[in-house]
């Protein structure tokens, strides 16, 4: 995402658009689906290592 910082923490749940999260961050979700964590980089052929992120679930879609 070239608005968001490089290395930076995206989001994504299901098939909507990644977000930005950034350092400690959060991301409101309104609908269901896998999430899915990435870093924010055009080239990740040279990347090496891990990510760790931390999630905290503070509400829970009521099914209809």
């Amino acid at each position: 995402l070239p608005a968001c910082q490089f290395g930076a923490l995206l989001a994504r749940v299901g098939n909507a658009a990644p977000v930005c999260i950034r350092d400690k961050g959060t991301l409101d979700v309104t609908q269901r689906g896998e999430l899915q964590l990435g870093v924010n980089d055009h080239n990740l052929q040279d990347n090496d290592g891990v990510l760790n992120a931390t999630i905290t679930v503070r509400g829970v879609l009521q099914r209809n």
